[in-house]
């Protein structure tokens, strides 16, 4: 069995994740947490995007029997250029995605046009020891997330091997 990044664990326990919900996760990488997240799933979908063939590729070779099965789907692209229809996710995550604060407008206002009402998005960020610190970044993320028509609904911190993991939460602002 392949090991699994704690951050990734994390990540996935602390998601309000149900069964059936339709997730989208953003910077997939190499499928670590479509993996986790497809297995909890029975009638849900994830559906992984990556701007990178390479990391869609080694998703798919990762998650071969959950794509066979329907529930994991993968698609290069960024998320900015997804073309889904408006509301096709309830649930949208990224870890260590930094486009969700260095091109906020554009990428938060696709995540409120990809999210379905009463979706939610969760933003995680793994910070090592010389980065701002896990302080500063749930409050930047937070008021990002703010100024862009999201409300705020939690804020968690996790003490993973090798660096402190964050998430905030945040629904559409009613």
């Amino acid at each position: 069995m392949t090991k699994i990044s704690p951050r990734f664990q994390w990540m996935v326990d602390v998601l309000p994740l149900d069964p059936g919900d339709r997730v989208l996760e953003v910077g997939c990488g190499h499928g670590v947490a479509l993996s986790l997240i497809g297995e909890r799933l029975t009638t849900g979908t994830i559906t992984g995007v990556d701007r990178s063939p390479k990391m869609i590729a080694t998703a798919t070779k990762r998650n071969t029997a959950l794509v066979d099965a329907g529930r994991v789907r993968l698609r290069t692209a960024s998320l900015h250029e997804m073309d889904d229809e408006p509301g096709s996710f309830d649930l949208i995550c990224a870890m260590n995605v930094a486009s969700f604060l260095t091109h906020a407008a554009r990428d938060l206002r696709a995540t409120l046009r990809l999210l379905a009402p009463g979706g939610t998005l969760g933003l995680f960020a793994q910070l090592p020891p010389w980065a701002s610190g896990v302080s500063t970044w749930l409050d930047d993320t937070s008021a990002t997330l703010g100024d862009h028509g999201f409300l705020v609904t939690g804020q968690e911190q996790g003490d993973v091997d090798p660096y402190p993991v964050a998430c905030v939460i945040a629904r559409i602002a009613a």
